[in-house]
């Protein structure tokens, strides 16, 4: 344990010499589906890096975000979003039809190239790897 702790301070203080482990690549079904669908698993000092700079990144990119965006958005749930329908729903001028939408894939076809462009971090090569 010490050692990873070690290994992280050794990584944060030098983050241009950060070089990622393989995932180990584990398949698994989809809900209500026969198909497969692959999950990388990060090691733990990995996931130690992901976290830390989570922690740094994740405010700046909470105060930029759409303020009516909720899904995967920290502190927003799906009460939020029925809230702000409803509120919406009871004045004169509400609208007249609702349409929900999903978009297949949606983060398998996310452009990472445009979100590293405009994610505010400075080490911007940890977050690729």
């Amino acid at each position: 344990m010490f050692e990873a702790i070690q290994e992280l301070g050794v990584i944060t203080k030098n983050p241009n010499k950060y070089k990622s482990s393989a995932l180990k690549r584990v398949m698994i079904p989809k809900a209500n589906s026969t198909e497969l669908r692959p999950l990388g698993i990060p090691t733990l000092i990995d996931r130690a890096v992901q976290a830390i700079y989570h922690m740094a990144v994740d405010p700046v990119v909470e105060t930029r975000s759409d303020f009516n965006s909720y899904g995967f958005r920290t502190g927003r749930s799906q009460h939020d979003a029925i809230a702000y329908i409803r509120s919406w729903l009871d004045k004169k001028y509400s609208p007249e039809y609702i349409l929900e939408t999903d978009i297949a894939k949606c983060f398998d076809k996310i452009s990472h190239e445009h979100l590293l462009r405009v994610t505010p971090i400075c080490h911007k090569h940890v977050l690729k790897e």
